[in-house]
């Protein structure tokens, strides 16, 4: 017979001793902000390009005159 698979072990926080009790809440948000505002501001001028300055928008796969480009 076979034994059940091992329970895998428990996650360990990475949180050092001593620190306040809020201290993983801040952690969150503070890696929530660094994560997502780069992207916010990226996709915010894109946006702006397209809508105000009218650009058009990058078509990914096709070469210039319309044909699949040959590898």
């Amino acid at each position: 017979m076979s034994t059940p698979p091992r329970r895998p072990p428990p996650p360990t926080s990475r949180t050092p001793p001593g620190l306040p009790t809020g201290y993983r809440a801040a952690a969150t948000k503070v890696t929530l902000i660094i994560v997502a505002l780069p992207i916010a501001i990226v996709t915010s001028y894109l946006m702006y390009k397209r809508v105000v300055l009218g650009e058009e928008p990058r078509v990914l796969g096709k070469s210039e005159q319309g044909k699949k480009p040959s590898s």
